[in-house]
């Protein structure tokens, strides 16, 4: 059941994913036609402002994802309804907090969100309209619950229910003539749905009588994990989340265009990639608290080779098909360079890496041991990310990323993998290295000496995509990642298959 729910959770991940690439490769020229690069770019800066007020949830959402886990263990005292009804009282308290940060944030919008003035009151509309949504900020809890129980399928799939309803509302309403405004609305109404619906799947699980007992062992274990899931999420939004305020406020919202469009079915890839990620945190948590230790230090290392070897074969063909893929979506005015495509490639593969060794200690109750890791790596990376943009322009942020993980996270953690599981430094290195980093360098090498392919047509597009992803990724399968892990892996295929053809 737990590897079947893991591939569950991946499958849907996918779907949901594939599903947002073909309606945003539809939808997003519409958008940006009727609305010019102006307003899209306004669009994205408001909509990722009003995600920085997720940093007031003072690090809730992960203490819940922990407590609830926590909960579900067959020796836990605390029941998951004693958890929610606490839950509601803080998120009561962190909406009053968002109210005041999204106040500030209008506050300060001309210099926030540079306009010109024909769209000041369109922008201002568009606040309003952002600020109802924060009223659902409720719905945190219940994905917490969902994603600790193993069912993040059905979290993806409301997800992806949300896109499909928000894109197709934004094309509606851009089309009509309702600007950044029409934008806010659409996205209010869609998360407004994905809410109903995550409430019914979890309600009857989440009521009923509880001990005061646990309520009190409820309250101390969120409280034990506020601070330093609150300090980890500052430091990765500070890292990874604030390129696109950093791009607007040197260069201007316009400019947020581009370097959004560039990225984006990188940051679709990079999405994908952390869902193996955070699919395999609840099984590895309950190997953990079953004292198997020795289990523990061999799944990482198997699960760190198996997020590298997708890493590097989907990354590898991106890297040739990403620039191409821009210019044929949206048009070469909206692609930002190949320094830009280049960097951003390696950098999603270091992202899904560390998000998994991330979710090692955060689901075993070591997040504190990592907190001077990412606080420093959240340091370097801004302050390389503000003088790069500033120097260098659209690359700077990206920069920022690549220099902080590749220099200060990766090495840091890696050495806390061995410090605090006994893990061996020399495997995890391989881990990574072998079917990620070497052939994915290798990729962007032959992308600078040759160039990156002529792609004229979707079709064509589409061709290569289908055709090379499959042969990179049984080549790499077969080459680059150790014969146990192999094994292991394809033992576990055939395991799956034979019960279900049983079943």
């Amino acid at each position: 059941m737990r590897q079947f729910r893991i591939l569950l959770n991946v499958l849907t991940s996918l779907s949901r994913n594939f599903v947002g690439l073909i309606l945003g490769v539809v939808a997003t020229p519409i958008i940006l036609q009727a609305l010019g690069d102006e307003a899209f770019g306004a669009f994205r800066v408001l909509l990722d402002w009003v995600s920085q007020l997720g940093i007031l949830e003072f690090g809730l959402f992960p203490s819940l994802q922990a407590v609830f886990a926590k909960s579900l263990s067959k020796s836990s005292q605390i029941h998951p309804a004693s958890i929610s009804r606490l839950a509601y009282k803080r998120y009561f308290q962190v909406l009053v907090f968002q109210g005041v940060g999204l106040g500030i944030i209008a506050l300060f919008h001309k210099e926030l969100i540079p306009v010109s003035p024909r769209m000041a009151h369109d922008l201002h509309m568009a606040m309003i309209i952002m600020g109802i949504s924060l009223l659902f900020t409720f719905s945190q809890i219940y994905r917490a619950y969902l994603d600790a129980n193993q069912r993040g399928y059905v979290i993806s799939s409301t997800m992806m229910l949300q896109n499909i309803i928000f894109i197709f509302l934004s094309v509606i309403l851009a089309l009509t003539g309702y600007g950044i405004r029409g934008q806010a609305l659409a996205f209010l109404l869609s998360i407004a749905i994905s809410f109903v619906i995550l409430f019914r799947k979890t309600k009857d699980e989440l009521t009923g009588s509880t001990r005061s007992s646990s309520h009190t062992g409820a309250h101390l274990s969120i409280k034990e994990q506020r601070t330093p899931q609150f300090i980890a999420n500052l430091s990765g939004r500070a890292s990874l989340l604030a390129d696109n305020l950093i791009i607007s406020a040197l260069l201007g919202a316009k400019s947020v265009t581009a370097f959004y469009l560039t990225q984006r079915l990188l940051l679709l890839c990079m999405q994908q990639l952390q869902q193996l990620s955070n699919a395999t945190w609840p099984a590895m948590s309950e190997i953990y608290f079953e004292k198997n230790k020795e289990k523990f230090r061999l799944h990482i290392i198997e699960v760190t080779e198996i997020i590298a070897l997708c890493a590097g074969a989907l990354l590898s063909v991106l890297a040739f098909l990403n620039p191409p893929f821009v210019v044929l979506w949206t048009g070469e005015s909206t692609y930002a360079g190949l320094a830009l495509s280049s960097i951003v490639v390696y950098n999603v593969g270091l992202i899904s890496i560390i998000t998994f060794w991330q979710w090692c200690f955060i689901g075993t109750g070591y997040i504190k041991t990592i907190i001077p890791a990412i606080v420093c790596q959240a340091i370097v990376n801004l302050g390389i990310s503000l003088f790069g943009t500033h120097s260098l322009g659209l690359i700077g942020p990206a920069i920022g990323t690549l220099v902080s993980f590749q220099l200060i996270t990766i090495p840091w953690q890696s050495h806390l993998m061995k410090k605090t599981f006994g893990v061996s430094l020399l495997k995890l290195s391989r881990a990574w290295i072998v079917p990620f980093a070497l052939p994915t360098v290798a990729s962007l090498s032959m992308v600078y000496q040759w160039g990156t392919p002529k792609v004229e047509s979707w079709w064509q597009f589409c061709f290569y995509a289908l055709v090379a992803t499959p042969l990179v990724s049984v080549a790499f399968f077969y080459l680059l990642i150790g014969a146990h892990t192999r094994s292991l892996f394809i033992k576990r295929v055939q395991f799956f298959v034979a019960r279900k053809t049983k079943a």
